[in-house]
């Protein structure tokens, strides 16, 4: 929201990547669970009406701590 309301920024398109992953020594330690512990990773990238990426982000959730709704 800051990206739009602030600079301007017009979003065109979202890309969302969701995969598996596992906990590392300090991910295991942050998020409380045992190392190599499956986590559900999203990537997100989002795009201007230039096709310029203006925003990215990475997630790593532990599965039983979240729910994935998609409408198609």
């Amino acid at each position: 929201q800051v990206l739009r309301d602030v600079y301007g920024v017009e979003f065109s398109e979202m890309y969302r990547e969701i995969d598996v992953g596992f906990t590392n020594e300090q991910t295991a330690r942050w998020l409380g669970r045992p190392e190599r512990d499956p986590l559900i990773v999203i990537r997100k990238r989002a795009l201007d009406k230039h096709g310029e990426i203006v925003h990215t982000s990475r997630v790593k959730v532990v599965p039983s701590r979240v729910t994935l709704n998609m409408v198609a």
